[in-house]
This record gives structure tokens, C-alpha cells and sequence, in this order.
């Protein structure tokens, strides 16, 4: 598979989870290789708002980083993030951050939990499935609901 496919896939795969939760997907693509969606929770479900963001930029070949597991077919996610802002502020955010040059190997894949300051990064050791992550934001917006 090239890094197109893997792309392919992923923005296929996040929309899809996306979707289920009935959120209102767009998304665009920022190059041969890299997307960006954006999704709204519908105002039915009430509070709280929801939006999602999520980038996603592969690149073909091995992944240089052999500790962490952000491989897909032949490509590797060479920066991400997905970002969930369920409440106002920092603390009221759900982020995973993939591939920031800034930060050291072992926080190449991390995850700035919900209810803690921006500064609060817990490594991670694959990508996220999304899925999942979209349930984990919808458990968090859930016991957020006034």
C-alpha cells in the first residue's frame, strides 16, 4: 500500500466512526497525503457541544521510530492529532498528538487527557483506533451532560 492508501483509509475509517455517533463530517485534503476533518456533535443530542478535529499526514517506508506502533501497510502516520473539545478551555479537551518533533521519543504518541491542564501528557504506544476514541469522547461528553 502507498502512503495515498493508507491515508485513504484512515480518513475513511475516521469518518466512518464519526458518522455512527451521527456527527456532521466535512473534511478536506491538504495534500497527496494528508486530511483534515472536521465534525460536529448534532445540537439534538443537547449539551454538551461537541466538535472534532483530526489531522492525519502518512508518509511511505518504515517508520523511523521502532518504540511506537503508528505503521499501516507499507506507510507510517508521521504527524496527527485528534482533538475533541467537549467543554470550555484546556481541561475540557480530550487531544492524542502524533509525531511532534518537539517533544522526546518516549512522548512521540501522547495524549493530553480530559480534566487535566495541556501540560499533562501520558505516552501512548499505537495510534489511536477511531472507533474507539470516538467512544471514549462520547463516554466523556455523556458525564459532562448537565
Amino acid at each position: 500500500m502507498t502512503a495515498r492508501s493508507s491515508a485513504r483509509d484512515r480518513l475513511a475509517a475516521w469518518t466512518q466512526a464519526l458518522e455512527d455517533y451521527g456527527y456532521a463530517v466535512t473534511f478536506s485534503w491538504l495534500g497527496d497525503t494528508t486530511f483534515r476533518i472536521v465534525a460536529e456533535r448534532p445540537q439534538s443530542y443537547g449539551a454538551p457541544h461537541v466538535r472534532i478535529e483530526v489531522d492525519e499526514t502518512w508518509h511511505a517506508g518504515p517508520d523511523p521510530l521502532v518504540t511506537v506502533q503508528r505503521t499501516r501497510d507499507g506507510a507510517y502516520l508521521s504527524a496527527g492529532r485528534a482533538h475533541a473539545q467537549i467543554l470550555e478551555g484546556d481541561t475540557g479537551a480530550l487531544r492524542i498528538d502524533v509525531g511532534d518533533p518537539g517533544k522526546p521519543t518516549s512522548l512521540a504518541i501522547h495524549i493530553h487527557p480530559f480534566g487535566k491542564e495541556n501540560g499533562v501528557r501520558l505516552p501512548q504506544r499505537a495510534i489511536p483506533v477511531p472507533d474507539q476514541w470516538v467512544n471514549a469522547v462520547e463516554v466523556i461528553a455523556a458525564q459532562c451532560h448537565p
